[in-house]
């Protein structure tokens, strides 16, 4: 039985429930059988497991015969014990409920929320119905407004960093982009940029899809393209509401990248994040959008590339001397003989190693020898050389930094950075 749980159930108790309801399902519809006792129990259990083991999601997949359930923690799927096709049904359709989801409405994609309180926490769950051959789809996000630090000398960047990017935000006009795959922690970042600037002499407007987190003193509207409000149609409105910063939730398409360098080149700060592998790679992926380089030259002040690792956990943290196949593979000139560090695995850490995620962030601040190769655009390479050349730290670089710190593991730095160039 899980230490603590109000609700008085055991992992054997509720994977027995498919027993109990077997005979309601043929005698109820869906919306009596999400009221019974043992459905709301057996999905109060799932929840919170998952919020226990700081799950950022759970995921219900239908296939024959049963429903799959993963637990993504740390970046990376779990497999729970399956639930019988029947009880899955039934979970399936209280989630539903719960996130006001027309229950009976199985051939189209549904999304919703709805709140749970935990331990005097207010947890948010986001909600994402598609259909399947055998059944839905769900997956629930989890957001634990309450563990999320909205400050940047908490998200891993390092005091160089932290230096390099207040002095750009400083600024009272241009554009600071967040770039790197989904998943990647670059809302989080935004956030804390936000977070920090937001002060009463400053009006913040953000657009943003959906809205993540609520910070009081910023106005936050959430685009509905199902309607028409756009990130590019809801900025132009923000416009017209006289801001002095602008958060652009994601820089998709060549209108919205151009009313952003337009708002930019009218005295206004504004804050984005674009889908790019690399600081440099974001300009070629803007001019591929449309976007005329001697813009992008006039109107960006810095690029911040970033990806999240998992880190190691403090309690089986062990160090260990590396091979030379280790050491070689980094690329990265060490210090020999080098020390790197792994979790053993143990109950607190659910024998994985790891516990808790942090950022790695090469950062490109704009000056006049960039905006120079920007604005004659002749070719990425050019531009991340001449700044790596400026004492530039890559990607690979503050990964290493941190495995050698013991923060993180060499084969993390492996899997989440590349050499560029």
């Amino acid at each position: 039985m899980m230490e603590g749980n109000p609700l008085k159930i055991s992992k054997e108790h509720f994977y027995d429930l498919e027993k109990q309801i077997q005979e309601q399902l043929a005698e109820n519809d869906l919306r009596v059988l999400t009221t019974q006792p043992e459905i709301i129990r057996g999905l109060n259990f799932i929840l919170l497991e998952a919020i226990r083991l700081n799950s950022s999601d759970i995921h219900f997949e239908a296939y024959h015969g049963h429903y799959e359930v993963r637990f993504r923690i740390d970046g990376l799927l779990h497999q729970m014990l399956p639930v019988p096709f029947r009880l899955g049904i039934g979970l399936v359709s209280r989630i539903k409920v719960l996130a006001r989801l027309n229950i009976s409405e199985k051939v189209l994609p549904q999304d919703g929320r709805f709140t749970i309180n935990v331990d005097q926490r207010i947890i948010e769950l986001r909600v994402s119905v598609i259909p399947m051959i055998f059944g839905e789809g769900i997956v629930i996000r989890i957001l634990d407004k309450s563990s999320v630090k909205l400050d940047l000398s908490s998200i891993g960047v390092d005091d160089r960093g932290l230096q390099i990017m207040r002095e750009d935000m400083k600024r009272s006009s241009g554009i600071i982009l967040v770039t790197g795959p989904t998943g990647s922690g670059k809302t989080t970042t935004l956030y804390a940029i936000l977070n920090e600037l937001n002060q009463t002499d400053t009006k913040i407007v953000t657009t943003e899809d959906p809205v993540e987190y609520e910070i009081n003193g910023i106005m936050q509207v959430e685009i509905k393209p199902e309607i028409g409000l756009t990130f590019a149609s809801s900025l132009r409105s923000i416009l017209r509401q006289d801001p002095d910063i602008i958060l652009i939730g994601e820089i998709r398409d060549a209108e919205t990248a151009k009313i952003a360098i337009e708002a930019s080149l009218t005295g206004h700060l504004v804050l984005s994040t674009v889908h790019t592998r690399s600081t440099a790679g974001t300009i070629s992926r803007l001019v591929d959008m449309g976007v005329e380089s001697y813009l992008l030259a006039d109107t960006i002040n810095l690029i911040v590339a970033q990806r999240l690792v998992r880190m190691i956990c403090k309690t089986c943290r062990e160090p260990y001397i590396p091979d030379e196949k280790e050491i070689l593979s980094l690329d990265v000139k060490l210090v020999s003989p080098p020390v790197f560090y792994r979790g053993k695995g143990c109950q607190y850490c659910n024998f994985t190693g790891y516990r808790g995620r942090i950022g790695l962030f090469e950062i490109m601040s704009i000056t006049d020898d960039e905006k120079h190769l920007i604005g004659n655009m002749g070719d990425t390479e050019s531009l991340y050389k001449n700044a790596r050349g400026k004492g530039m730290v890559s990607l690979r670089e503050y990964a290493v930094k941190k495995m050698l710190e013991g923060i993180t593991t060499h084969a993390e730095v492996m899997e989440n950075t590349h050499v560029t160039f």
